[in-house]
């Protein structure tokens, strides 16, 4: 995809985990197999559960989209009332992780530009791009609609993808510690990096 990022098949995965470690690099894998997924949803196991925690995931979704079929606070409660004790709180618990996960991953795709005017995508593309090849973290401040606010953040920028006429950018935000999606008309500020600094010129401040 770019000198920061590939695409992988499954089988060559842990060889290319191995090599990575013996270079002195800690991959960041965004995967877990069926036995660490168990774990970490409070290894869920129940039809019942499973079907209640799909529904209210299901039901949150109207944060994002309106659905095509609502479903009732009735069977919710049918739902709820067929599980053992204690899983319900947990089926419920695990939902909201999903769905701030999901609204994370989505924010930078959100059709919302930013409060006024960002920098020219035009330059904006040619200064990604150079950083991208020249392998060099930038920072920026981006306004972000999802908190409504402006942020500022050292990224390690990866690609950038154009759908229709909007530019986005695919980047390693270190902040959040995760991939995130940066639309290029928010982008109020942009300077180049340090590879080896966190701190921000006098006038950025950190997230």
């Amino acid at each position: 995809l770019s000198p920061r990022a590939l695409i992988l098949s499954d089988a060559r995965l842990p060889a290319a985990v191995r090599h990575l470690r013996r270079q002195g690099h800690d991959p960041r894998l965004l995967g877990m197999n069926d036995s660490d997924s168990e774990r970490s949803n409070g290894q869920i196991s129940s039809r019942h559960l499973y079907l209640y925690l799909t529904s209210l995931v299901y039901q949150g979704l109207s944060r994002f989209v309106p659905l095509p079929a609502p479903l009732s606070s009735d069977l919710l409660d049918e739902l709820a009332r067929s599980l053992p004790p204690g899983e319900e709180s947990a089926a419920e618990q695990n939902a909201a992780r999903v769905l701030d996960a999901l609204a994370q991953a989505i924010d930078g795709w959100s059709p919302l530009p930013g409060p006024e005017p960002g920098l020219d995508p035009d330059e904006l593309c040619n200064q990604i791009e150079s950083a991208i090849h020249q392998d060099q973290a930038l920072r920026i401040a981006y306004w972000t609609a999802g908190r409504g606010e402006l942020t500022h953040r050292t990224i390690e920028p990866h690609r950038l993808e154009q759908r229709g006429p909007v530019w986005y950018m695919v980047a390693y935000c270190r902040a959040a510690r995760a991939e995130r999606v940066f639309r290029l008309d928010r982008i109020q500020e942009l300077q180049p990096a340090a590879a080896d600094s966190d701190e921000w010129s006098p006038e950025f401040d950190q997230e």
